[in-house]
């Protein structure tokens, strides 16, 4: 003979078996209430529980902001589709606070989003100040070479001086 399926639960006390379907009349005890899933998991959850505290504490009137309207307005306005397809707290939560989020805030948000996509004008200039920098610097150091060869090749003298040096390297051009 095989024992019933055991479940553990959230719920103090011991492990019980899984236990019959209730009548709708009689009152549950407090240990099949706290563990209504299968799962073993508290219902609601924590999650789920926030989202319904902050659905009550917003329903008449807005706790968090008072530029926004109060749930049961915003509710009251949207059309019974809409108001059919969020059910839950926390999609009812989420489409109020975008839903009535304040124009400023909104504009706010859209051109932090515009400014990071576009490029930041102050690195730009940055790059190319940077990159100028390195074609000039490969420049000189081909101009240099250039030099070497010519002092190397013309039979000028290491010690002489910058200037007499450019004045016979002029001849030579």
């Amino acid at each position: 003979m095989t024992k019933p399926a055991e479940r553990r639960c959230s719920a103090p006390g011991p492990i019980h078996r899984k236990a019959r379907p209730i009548a709708k009349s009689s009152p549950r005890s407090t240990a099949a209430s706290d563990c209504d899933r299968n799962d073993g998991k508290e219902f609601p959850s924590p999650e789920d529980r926030t989202y319904c505290i902050k659905l009550l504490e917003n329903y008449d009137a807005p706790s968090y902001d008072p530029r926004r309207p109060s749930i049961k307005a915003w509710r009251d306005k949207l059309l019974d589709s809409e108001r059919a397809k969020i059910n839950h707290a926390k999609p009812v939560w989420n489409k109020y606070w975008s839903d009535t989020e304040p124009m400023a805030e909104k504009a706010a948000k859209r051109n932090a989003r515009e400014m990071k996509a576009k490029a930041d004008p102050v690195g730009d200039l940055a790059a190319n100040q940077e990159v100028e920098l390195k074609t000039k610097q490969r420049q000189f150091e081909a101009m240099r070479e250039l030099f070497a060869y010519i002092r190397d090749h013309c039979d000028i003298p290491d010690t002489m001086s910058p200037l007499k040096s450019a004045g016979i390297l002029r001849e030579f051009v």
